[in-house]
């Protein structure tokens, strides 16, 4: 009997730790650093009055997050991409001659995080080289955008099967509007907290405002809506990323020297710890 009573009040506190389900917090310490192995692949395809253009780009580099100083619930934080590499295939035109070396060594973002993993005040180090690399690794970060890979944690415990809304500020300088994403939380698995998410971005490009932007042959515009599916792995322990994968899907138009040109461009984001 009393073996009994002991399953049935397991059994009940199993029940009610699923009914309150997980918080999710940020553990910061100074110092603490995280590195991880990142990768942009994006394949867009231009349609014009001459045909199909198809133009495939790689950006890979190391991706350093370190915490600075810890104040109450919030933490200097520093983001820096280095060893940074690009290639561009752009068909029967070949690759842009020394497109490799137009990459600038780093790319340093600061700013805030909290305990809800929230990052604010980000701001983008523009002392970089120019050229068309330097504007790829931007418009890599702009893809990678670091509010939503290390998003925002609800505030109240959620449960398997559970979902919450975060939007994300628009990028005017990369021509990005506010963007809604929906974050489901699927389950825990072996001490990992893991998550998918679909998101919608819209964009409203000037190339003329664009970092960089003195080193393009021509101005361009270009409208258009991208839409975001993904996943996420985080530890339970300390609310640290392992890694993350997003596949992006633009449609768009693009005006440029009085042509209107449908594009669409495919993009796939790996982030994942060493």
């Amino acid at each position: 009997m009393k073996n009994r009573v002991w399953i049935v009040a397991g059994l009940l506190a199993s029940v009610a730790l699923a009914q309150d389900g997980v918080t999710m917090r940020r553990v910061l310490t100074e110092s603490a650093e995280a590195t991880y192995d990142m990768n942009v692949n994006s394949d867009s395809t231009f349609e014009s009055p001459m045909g199909a253009q198809e133009i495939k780009s790689k950006v890979s580099s190391t991706l350093v997050m370190k915490i600075g100083k810890v104040a109450g619930e919030s933490a200097d934080v520093t983001l820096t991409n280095k060893d940074m590499k690009f290639e561009m295939d752009m068909g029967g035109m070949g690759a842009p001659p020394e497109a490799g070396n137009e990459m600038p060594k780093e790319m340093v973002t600061t700013g805030k995080i909290d305990h809800r993993n929230r990052l604010t005040d980000m701001k983008l180090d523009t002392k970089q080289a120019g050229g068309m690399g330097a504007m790829m690794a931007r418009m890599s970060q702009s893809s990678a955008n670091w509010s939503v890979i290390f998003f925002e944690f609800p505030e109240k415990a959620v449960k398997a099967g559970e979902s919450w809304e975060v939007k994300v500020p628009a990028n005017a300088e990369m021509g990005v509007g506010e963007a809604v994403y929906t974050m489901k939380f699927d389950g825990e698995t072996d001490g990992l907290l893991r998550f998918s998410f679909t998101g919608k971005i819209p964009m409203n490009v000037d190339s003329s405002k664009m970092p960089g932007s003195d080193s393009m042959p021509f101005a361009f515009t270009m409208t258009g809506t991208t839409d975001s599916t993904g996943t996420a792995a985080y530890q339970k322990a300390t609310g640290e990323l392992l890694n993350y994968a997003a596949t992006s899907k633009t449609t768009a138009q693009m005006d440029v020297m009085g042509q209107a040109i449908p594009v669409k461009v495919n993009t796939d984001l790996k982030l994942a710890k060493k």
